[in-house]
Formats: C-alpha cells, structure tokens, sequence
C-alpha cells in the first residue's frame, strides 16, 4: 500500500514536537536546522553529554537525508509546507520530539527501490551489534582507512549507534514505482 505523507508528519507531530520541518532539504537549510535545534537543546537540556549527542546525532542524520535522499522533482512540490520547491533539493522531514526519557529525532526522504535494500542491510547489520562491536567497527574502519567517495566509509549510521547506545529503528514505506519513503528515528538520552 502507498503511504499517505502528509497523513503520515500530521500522526508523527501529535506528541511533544519541539521541532517540525517539511520541504527542501539544502546545505543552507541544514545550518539553520542545527541552528534552530540547538537553541530549543539549550533552553530544555541541563546535562552538556545529551546536547552534544544530540548535535552529533541530527549533523549525521541530516547529512544522510542530503546525501542520500533522491532529489525532487514536481510531483513532490505538493508534499513542502511551504511554496519553496527548488531545483536539485531533496525533500526531507525533521522532527524532533521531547520524550519522558531524553528525546526522539526522526528524519524522512525518498530513496530508490534499489538503494532501499542495500541501507535496509546496513541498518540490520548495526542493528545486531553490540554497543562493544560497534565501537570496535568504527575503530576498525577509521584505522583502515577505509573511505567512500564521499568521505564517510559509512560510518554515519554507526557513529550514531555508537553515540546513543540504541537500536535504529527505520521503516521504508512504497510511495511509488521506484521510490520508497524512508523514516530514520532514534532515541538521544
């Protein structure tokens, strides 16, 4: 069944969103993102180890939804809150929750179906690692060298998991024939 989006952020904003977004994704934007998340940290966060985390956790979450997001095009321009479609964005939701223990950060773009299955077996595999292996992964790898195209060697998803010490929880929704909508949440406490 092809999911409803906008049915879909109205669900996900109904408990303690101390942040929302919905619309282009672009460097800039990001900026502002961290600026603006950073700020509502501040006011509601006393413990400096949490917002660090929390800052760590939503720079790799974001710069995965800009790198890895599928770029938009016109059919998408419905699903921005605002009139601000661009050219070579990528759509993105940001939502940023207050939790009873700690906070939750979700983030949601498109990928392709063939992508899909790779990031699925990505996610699985630091999914079954312990907090132990997961230090030692990313050790190993930034020992080894061993960098993508990009710079990252993917540690994006395991620096997270190494950071907040949860499992990463993920769901991919079919939106059409060749794109899946792609929901990343994890827990910052």
């Amino acid at each position: 069944m092809i999911i409803d989006i906008n049915e879909w952020y109205s669900e996900k904003l109904k408990s303690n969103v101390l942040f929302s977004y919905k619309g282009c994704l672009t460097s800039e934007k990001i900026t502002r993102f961290l600026n603006e998340i950073e700020k509502k940290v501040l006011i509601c966060e006393n413990h400096n180890k949490i917002k660090r985390k929390i800052y760590n956790v939503l720079v790799e979450s974001l710069q995965n939804s800009y790198h890895h997001g599928v770029e938009m095009d016109k059919n998408m321009e419905s699903l921005c809150d605002s009139d601000e479609f661009k050219e070579a964005s990528k759509f993105c939701i940001i939502l940023f929750q207050k939790k009873d223990i700690g906070y939750k950060l979700t983030t949601a773009n498109f990928v392709k179906r063939y992508k899909a299955q790779l990031l699925k077996d990505k996610l699985d595999q630091v999914n079954v690692l312990s907090s132990d292996e997961i230090k030692a992964l990313y050790k190993l790898i930034l020992n080894n060298h061993e960098f993508s195209e990009r710079g990252g060697g993917g540690l994006g998803l395991i620096d997270i998991a190494k950071r907040t010490e949860n499992k990463l929880h993920y769901e991919f929704h079919e939106y059409s024939d060749d794109l899946y909508f792609y929901n990343f949440e994890v827990n910052v406490s």
